[in-house]
């Protein structure tokens, strides 16, 4: 019994081990008989960049991370001798399974140990290991349009090119690039792996344009361009039979790239000039030239001095040292081309009270003849009121048809007076001339008018022309910094002013001219207040309880943004001691 109790299981081990041995035998066809897949492999490189990353942000223990360091270091080794070098699926597998015990990291049904990893393998697998150590929010891959680097871009504020390592993207960054596979991306979208500022590896190159809207072109030949964007000048060159189409200098043009090489371009070349009255995030109006569109793309560059791009709030209104590029109607860029002398000021003339902006009826005299402008700027007209006449307008004024009215006295030192505005000093009479705008909301009343001019009634509103002359220069040198700093930056530019006439700026003609406070603006003529290269914040008060602060009184932020007010705090603590001390 018992001698037929072993041979049976003898024979039943036989039977086991035969079955291994076919089955071993029909694992071994397979994997012989498996070809390497078709595809891009990874390259050892890419691998080893984008794992270095996970290292060093991940949090490994002391096991894992030495191991991963060994095998980042014998794969380095690899690609030195070779940088295209395939990573192989034995080192993969090594790799993950020192990371994880996920056993669908691994492929070996598709994949003996010695034939390289497919790209779309490698990827799958390292974001599956991104989201297990919770980097995904860390090491993203992201949708960038490369426009160029190293030698190819030149920064405009240095005129130095970028380090060989570092790229620019359309949106203006820069970034430090760890894979050399970045410099055969120039002028192309891709889609890489980045963290933080550096860009690890490209994951692939889409099919998408890159259309750079209203550049600046500074140079341009058959087959080359230099460009300006973002604050960067950006030179491409092209290898092709057919030239650029039209290239031209110093123009504004639309750049399609495709894959790399530049398809079309697109150069603007209508323009115009003339004052600018008003503007607004969606259009803007020049005198004698109506009202127009900007487009949402439209660029501003600075052409004097230095070439920078500016934007719309740099623009002057009441002054025409401009240029606007126009494209089917809108405007598409414009060009600062010159440094104004800024001598006049436009301000807005609210109602009686200073209740509001917007009059039902304006009522005008002048002490001069003066010319009346009106109706639309394709048909402007003109009249001669006569001295003393007075010109009444409403909503329903003829003259308020077409665009805004003009009146222009025919004499430098004419004034005009409104009668249909009560102040202080009764019905206030204006030097310059007056602009009227008819809105939905009512009339606005616009004052333009030389800037020494428009302080002799300021400085008067403000302080009391009794006041000894040095008080009143100060306040004419304080007066004209605050306007001066909205005659860069317009306090209303959507109705086409700098600034109004109430205390929401500075009080302007409540109180008549006088000979004293007129004195004083004449003998500060020019004078500004700068702290560095910038003119200050020139607030006063009216009104105080014999304290001084600084900044902080409207927020601890504004320390750093007006740096010199606890200057100026400082020095007049110190006349208050000084002046204690001479009174004892």
């Amino acid at each position: 019994m018992k001698t037929r109790l072993r041979i049976l299981m003898k024979l039943m081990l036989i039977l086991l081990l035969a079955v291994c041995f076919l089955i071993l035998m029909k694992r071994d066809t397979r994997v012989f008989r498996m070809k390497q897949p078709e595809g891009e492999g990874i390259t050892v490189e890419d691998a080893v960049i984008l794992m270095q990353a996970l290292k060093e942000n991940a949090v490994f223990n002391e096991t894992v991370s030495e191991n991963l360091g060994k095998w980042l270091d014998q794969q380095k080794i690899s690609y030195a001798e070779n940088e295209y070098v395939k990573l192989l699926y034995g080192d993969y597998i090594d790799l993950v399974r020192m990371l994880t015990d996920d056993h669908e990291f691994e492929m070996e049904e598709k994949y003996r140990e010695d034939f390289y990893l497919l790209k779309e393998d490698w990827y799958q697998s390292y974001d599956r290991l991104l989201a297990l150590y919770g980097l995904k929010d860390r090491i993203k891959l992201t949708e960038i349009s490369v426009l160029s680097g190293g030698d190819k871009i030149r920064e405009e504020e240095t005129g130095e090119p970028l380090e060989e390592d570092k790229v620019l993207s359309e949106d203006g960054k820069i970034y430090r690039c760890t894979s050399d596979a970045f410099g055969e991306c120039y002028f192309s979208v891709i889609r890489a792996y980045i963290c933080g500022d550096v860009l690890l590896t490209v994951r692939e190159k889409t099919k998408k344009e890159i259309t750079l809207a209203n550049v600046w072109i500074l140079e341009a030949g058959e087959n080359q361009i230099q460009f300006f964007v973002n604050g960067f000048e950006v030179f491409y060159a092209q290898e092709q039979e057919e030239a650029l189409m039209n290239p031209q200098r110093e123009c504004v043009a639309d750049l399609i790239f495709d894959s790399g090489r530049l398809t079309r371009l697109e150069s603007k070349e209508e323009k115009m000039s003339g004052t600018l009255l008003r503007i607004s995030d969606r259009e803007l109006e020049l005198k004698d030239k109506g009202t127009f569109e900007i487009e949402e793309s439209c660029k501003v560059y600075q052409l004097y001095e230095e070439l920078r791009e500016a934007d719309l709030t740099e623009l002057k209104v009441g002054y025409d040292f401009a240029d606007y590029v126009m494209d089917d109607g809108k405007i598409c860029a414009v060009l600062i081309v010159r440094k104004e002398n800024m001598e006049s000021i436009r301000v807005a003339v609210m109602n009686s009270g200073f209740q509001s902006l917007y009059h039902e009826c304006i009522r005008l005299t002048s002490d001069c003849e003066t010319e009346l402008v009106y109706g639309s700027y394709e048909d402007r007209k003109t009249e001669m009121i006569p001295a003393g006449e007075e010109l009444i307008l409403d909503g329903e004024s003829d003259y308020l048809k077409g665009d805004r009215v003009e009146l222009i006295p025919s004499a430098g030192s004419g004034k005009i007076k409104v009668n249909s505005i009560e102040r202080n000093q009764g019905s206030p009479v204006y030097r310059g001339r007056m602009e009227i705008v008819k809105t939905t909301d009512g009339l606005i009343l616009i004052n333009e008018l030389l800037l020494e001019e428009y302080l002799y009634s300021v400085v008067p509103s403000e302080m009391p022309a009794s006041y000894p002359v040095a008080a009143l220069k100060a306040q004419a040198v304080c007066a004209r910094t605050y306007a001066y700093r909205y005659l860069n930056h317009p306090g209303l530019p959507d109705i086409g002013a700098h600034v109004d006439d109430s205390v929401n700026y500075q009080v302007y003609n409540n109180i008549a001219e006088n000979v004293n406070s007129t004195k004083a603006v004449k003998d500060t003529t020019g004078l500004l207040l700068y702290y560095g290269d910038q003119a200050v914040n020139t607030y006063y008060y009216s009104t105080s309880c014999g304290f001084g602060t600084d900044a902080v009184v409207w927020d601890e932020e504004y320390r750093e943004k007006f740096p010199y007010l606890p200057v100026i705090l400082h020095r007049q603590m110190q006349m208050i001691r000084r002046a204690e001390q001479a009174m004892r």
